[in-house]
């Protein structure tokens, strides 16, 4: 009879073919799903060969299949981020959102659009208030290592919660801007910084950043991903094998923060894709980064994509933010995960 242990692992090619039709699939349902706007494949279909970018297959292009690609992409970022912060921080709760980098991202880029004259922000919105939030997102990085290390907070819920406090005054500032914004960008920021994929905002413009980011930051990983496996083992494990983990974590926690400034500016601060995401594939597929980093980007597009369709079609009329949504799923999971690390639960 044959050991289990001994049964090949499935190629790292075939898993990720899967989990692409699965994202393919997940993107074609979801982009007809919903009642507000009645399109058929067949109706698209016809539509483009009938006049062009018109009718039909404009209204699914436009309302359906760019705020999907977009949703696709911030899914994957923060999913391929989350497993970034979890292998350096070796800690399966760290997360951008958590750790109060996606609200660093979000109070920068608040910042842009508060500060910045309106034909500025028109002309050149996207790299200024990108530039902004990637400021925000790799300064709390660099604060709460630092935070860290004067505190000696080693210990994981120690870390968990020194991200809680900077998140929740990253929050208050938020706030405090909107008692200082005009009536009319207090609108625009708060649709935004409940993390949002919406129609209106989104275009084809928009997914060039997330893009290129996610691409970029995905080779990068990739290339180091062994060091990831070595950091994973310890610091001396990983001193000892010729890696330098003081430098190594602080490279790794920037590129990712540069990945969480770029959708965060894109997107809003959309959280827990980065904890449920890496936790559940490291389950499924072992610990390898080999396999978690271009798996986790899959991963977190199919389950932002879900999330973002629910958000479409759960009332009727009147959409859900997708930063709700996804917190209403990962928020427990998040607390569920803390209760088992502490013992509380077997």
């Amino acid at each position: 009879m044959e050991n289990p242990s001994n049964r090949r692992r499935p190629s790292l090619g075939g898993v990720l073919a899967l989990y692409l039709v699965l994202a393919l699939m997940v993107f074609a349902l979801a982009s007809f799903a919903g009642s507000s706007l009645r399109l058929t494949p067949s109706g698209v279909w016809n539509s483009y060969f009938d006049d062009g970018s018109g009718g039909d297959f404009g209204r699914w292009w436009d309302l359906r299949a760019v705020p999907l690609a977009l949703a696709a992409l911030v899914g994957g970022a923060l999913a391929l981020a989350g497993t970034a912060f979890q292998a350096v921080l070796r800690n399966p709760l760290a997360e951008p959102y958590i750790l109060g980098v996606s609200g660093a991202g979000a109070l920068g880029a608040m910042l842009a659009r508060l500060l910045l004259p309106d034909g500025v922000v028109d002309s050149f919105g996207g790299v200024l208030v990108g530039a902004f939030a990637f400021f925000g997102a790799v300064g709390a990085v660099l604060l709460l290592l630092a935070l860290v290390r004067w505190a000696r907070l080693q210990d994981p819920p120690s870390l968990i919660l020194a991200g809680a406090v900077l998140n929740a005054i990253f929050g208050a500032l938020i706030l405090l801007i909107y008692s200082v914004a005009s009536a009319e960008k207090v609108v625009t920021m708060l649709l935004w910084v409940m993390g949002n994929v919406h129609p209106a905002t989104a275009s084809v413009a928009g997914l060039w950043a997330p893009a290129a980011a996610l691409v970029v930051c995905t080779v990068v990983f990739l290339f180091v991903s062994r060091y990831l496996d070595l950091l994973s083992l310890g610091d001396e494990e990983a001193a000892d094998l010729g890696v330098s983990p003081r430098a190594f974590r602080v490279f790794v926690l920037v590129v990712a923060s540069l990945l969480t400034g770029i959708v965060v500016a894109a997107a809003g601060p959309i959280g827990f894709v980065g904890l449920a995401v890496p936790h559940i594939l490291r389950l499924i597929h072992g610990p390898s980064h080999r396999r978690l980093i271009p798996l986790s980007v899959f991963g977190g597009a199919v389950f932002l994509m879900i999330a973002y369709t629910v958000s479409r079609t759960a009332i009727i009329g009147s959409p859900v933010p997708l930063g709700a949504v996804t917190a209403l799923v990962g928020g427990p999971f998040f607390l569920f995960l803390l209760l088992r690390r502490q013992g509380v639960l077997s």
